[in-house]
């Protein structure tokens, strides 16, 4: 007879990404739009379409809300899934409780400490190979940020892509001054897209890729209330939907 875990690990994929987002996500606890989490599973799905490979790693990793996105892709293809985490306000089996929920009995690794005190190469040997996505949502403190934004820029894919939470909010200053400062000087990330608190950086030689990618995304969502405001505001031209920051065109939906 099947178990449990045999049957969730068989339907995960059988869900399609509303559904899964309502049944297995939004019971975990965290903080995640609805908006950021379709998107970021369009992507990943966009990712597997684009023979685009490599491990994922998430740096403040919590309950997993965000996790379970990236367990849930890797899962579709085998490839390593790694959280980095203090564990001071979650705790590694709480977190393994959570995805077995959510995903079913799909493996992965952890480093349990600051992200900090680890080196890209100590990173690496963990995931395997460089990471196609990477969600920074550890320490909130400037110094921390900018650690690990040089840290994910050192290890990514070619095709790889960065999404740092908590971007343009009032209550996390030190995110927003890191990333400033790090986008300052001119380097291989570039910004394509803003919203629901979360900004995703990729390859320079992928920033036509991903804003075209994003936009293609948005416009074909007509139930998110961003996407809907998106839509009306593209009729009036393609400029009302887009900016510049730090020298790179940067989609902005909310």
């Amino acid at each position: 007879m099947e178990s449990d875990s045999e049957a969730k690990d068989s339907s995960v994929h059988e869900l399609d990404d509303r559904a899964f987002l309502a049944e297995r996500v939004q019971p975990i606890p965290g903080w995640l739009f609805d908006f950021a989490a379709l998107r970021t599973m369009e992507l990943l799905s966009w990712q597997d379409e684009q023979s685009i490979t490599g491990s994922f790693l998430e740096i403040g990793v919590y309950c997993g809300r965000y996790f379970s996105l990236l367990l849930r892709a890797g899962s579709r293809t085998g490839a390593t899934v790694v959280g980095i985490d203090t564990f001071q306000f979650s705790s590694p089996a709480l977190l393994r409780e959570h995805m077995e929920r959510a995903v079913g009995s799909v493996d992965f690794k952890l480093i349990e400490r600051p992200s900090t005190s680890v080196t890209a190469k100590a990173v690496l040997a963990v995931t395997g190979g460089r990471p196609r996505f990477i969600s920074i949502d550890g320490s909130h403190a400037y110094k921390d940020v900018l650690w690990d934004l040089r840290l994910s820029e050192s290890i990514l894919a070619t095709g790889g892509v960065i999404a740092a939470d908590d971007f343009i909010s009032p209550e996390c200053l030190g995110v927003n001054q890191a990333i400033n400062e790090f986008l300052s000087l001119r380097r291989d990330l570039a910004p394509f897209a803003y919203f629901a608190n979360k900004l995703f950086l990729c390859r320079r030689r992928m920033h036509q890729r991903y804003i075209e990618l994003m936009e293609s995304l948005v416009l074909a969502d007509k139930v998110d209330v961003r996407s809907l405001k998106f839509i009306e505001h593209r009729k009036s031209g393609r400029t009302n939907c887009f900016t510049h920051f730090h020298g790179d065109e940067l989609l902005v939906a909310g």
